[in-house]
């Protein structure tokens, strides 16, 4: 993105002269460009949340998992009262 900075953005910082393309059709598809970027950037964001998310809730499943199972253990594992 910074290679196809639009022209008034890198006339302001002086960085001009590194823009591989230039003209109003550049200047607007480098804007679409940045927009998807920062789309891009949120819908990757959201996802390591949900994986963290996941990934915590496995953990507590294997720990409910666990526990049961020292249970079973604990009363021998079979159920013959019935």
């Amino acid at each position: 993105m910074k290679k196809a900075s639009p022209r008034a953005a890198a006339f302001r910082t002086g960085d001009d002269a590194n823009a591989i393309w230039e003209g109003p059709f550049a200047d607007e598809c480098t804007a679409t460009l940045k927009k998807r970027q920062g789309s891009l950037n949120g819908m990757a964001s959201a996802l390591l949340a949900d994986a963290t998310r996941w990934d915590a809730q496995a953990d507590e499943l294997d720990r409910q998992a666990k526990e049961k199972d020292k249970a079973k253990a604990g009363t021998g594992g079979a159920g013959g009262g019935n």
